[in-house]
């Protein structure tokens, strides 16, 4: 397909609509008669809209000397271009549309990107944000259909990445549509990976759902209930958000700890994660916490990418060997039980004096059994058993700390670390134990 990308109406506003199609779909025809629908309507005439076009076809990829469809996470880095350096670099607000795969590109490209602060709406309509169990024989010819793979490994980091950024409300208006009559994306994958209040239904199938045939159409009324009735209320929470934010970096060398902190997530939140990194490398009198925190950005940059952010991982292991010291020093068990846990983590990543670790296990478990009332005390009792090679009291540690009340967020983030871990001392089995005690309580 011809990846067009098209104005349905540009009158030079500072806000626009931009509908990003799906899997061999095309900017002209996806959307059907909606975005002129939406043009025509007066409540909408602040917002230009455009149709974001990209390469994708049933045909099988033929890599080497022939062109072939893009993978997603270039697909996102395209739309991420578009939105900040070309075509809608002017706009101060966005308010995206996806249709099922352009779904996946729209959430990819808002966590790779920096323009989270310009966006007030992300509506998807049968993404399968989840992944497709049917990706089948496709996957093996289609880059794009291996990335929507639900057991692939875009689908998975695409999951934690949200959930670790965004959490379980993300600061803009969002929906998640499903159509009741979908038998391409179950909505176990649409809409589920949602909390309620982030979820509709409407009438009409997979491809329907997005070309309504009246201006009274399901999928109109939503979309225009959701880009007039809420705009104001998000636009304002928005604003204020970023106010906040940007007054506390005006301020940065005068910041208390707890405010360096929320500025930090604030940055983060706004896809300004150099600029966190900044805030915390900047801080003379890092207590053992803000050298925690800073670690935990660099170890996230370097398990992203390691090779391109190769010298994030040494850095890392070395600012939490170093708030670990100091906290071990001081007796500050809950700072040490963190630091040390993540010490030992990052060693065994690296390669490094893997002897230590046993060590430093032990260490972290008399911390723990000190601060019984650290909620995340169980979880690093857990870890420290997997390194000192005891899996069955591992399993029962994450099986106990499992019955405290997390947030969806922390459960993935716990999730994430535990299978890493057993993968880094080599035990699938206990891998396998631990996704199983994990998936039941997810």
């Amino acid at each position: 397909m011809n990846p067009t990308t098209f104005a349905v109406r540009d009158q030079q506003q500072d806000r626009a609509i931009i509908f990003i199609h799906g899997f061999s779909g095309e900017s002209h025809s996806t959307f059907g008669m909606m975005p002129a629908f939406l043009a025509g309507n007066p409540a909408l005439y602040e917002w230009d809209i455009h149709c974001f076009g990209y390469p994708t076809a049933l045909r099988p990829d033929v890599t080497g000397v022939w062109a072939a469809d893009p993978d997603l996470t270039t697909l996102a880095g395209f739309l991420t271009t578009a939105l900040q350096e070309l075509t809608f670099k002017r706009y101060r607000q966005f308010a995206l549309v996806g249709h099922s795969m352009g779904g996946l590109v729209i959430q990819r490209a808002l966590l790779d990107g920096s323009f989270a602060g310009k966006i007030s709406h992300v509506i998807l309509f049968g993404t399968p944000s989840n992944g497709l169990k049917k990706a089948g024989l496709g996957k093996l010819f289609k880059r794009q259909a291996r990335d929507m793979d639900r057991d692939g490994a875009f689908i998975k980091l695409l999951r934690l990445d949200w959930t670790s950024r965004l959490g379980d409300k993300p600061p803009f208006t969002f929906r998640a549509v499903a159509g009741i009559r979908d038998e391409f994306v179950p909505r176990e994958s649409s809409v589920d990976v949602f909390l309620p209040e982030y979820r509709s239904f409407i009438n009409g199938n997979h491809l329907e759902i997005v070309k309504p045939e009246l201006p009274t159409s399901d999928s109109l009324e939503l979309l225009l209930n959701l880009l007039t009735t809420a705009a104001g209320r998000d636009s304002q929470l928005l604003a204020e958000s970023v106010k906040r934010v940007n007054d506390l970096w005006g301020n940065r060398k005068n910041l208390s700890e707890r405010e360096v902190e929320e500025l930090v997530y604030g940055l983060e939140a706004a896809g300004r994660e150099a600029e966190a990194i900044e805030l915390l490398e900047g801080v003379a009198d890092r207590s053992t916490n803000l050298t925690g925190v800073l670690a935990g950005r660099l170890k996230r940059r370097w398990l992203a990418d390691p090779e391109l952010h190769a010298a994030d991982g040494p850095r890392a292991q070395e600012l939490y060997r170093q708030a670990y010291v100091k906290a071990n020093s001081i007796a500050d068990h809950e700072q040490a039980f963190y630091n040390g846990i993540n010490d030992a983590f990052m060693t065994l990543a690296l390669g490094r004096e893997t002897e230590r670790v046993h060590a430093i296990a032990a260490e972290v478990l008399s911390h723990t059994f000190m601060s019984r009332k650290a909620q995340w005390a169980r979880v690093t009792q857990g870890e420290a058993y997997l390194y000192l090679r005891e899996p069955d009291t591992a399993l029962l540690a994450y099986t106990e700390a499992l019955k405290e009340s997390w947030t969806p967020r922390e459960l993935d983030s716990m999730k994430r670390q535990a299978v890493w871990a057993a993968r880094l001392i080599n035990d699938p089995d206990t891998e396998r134990e631990l996704q199983a005690i994990f998936d039941i309580q997810q």
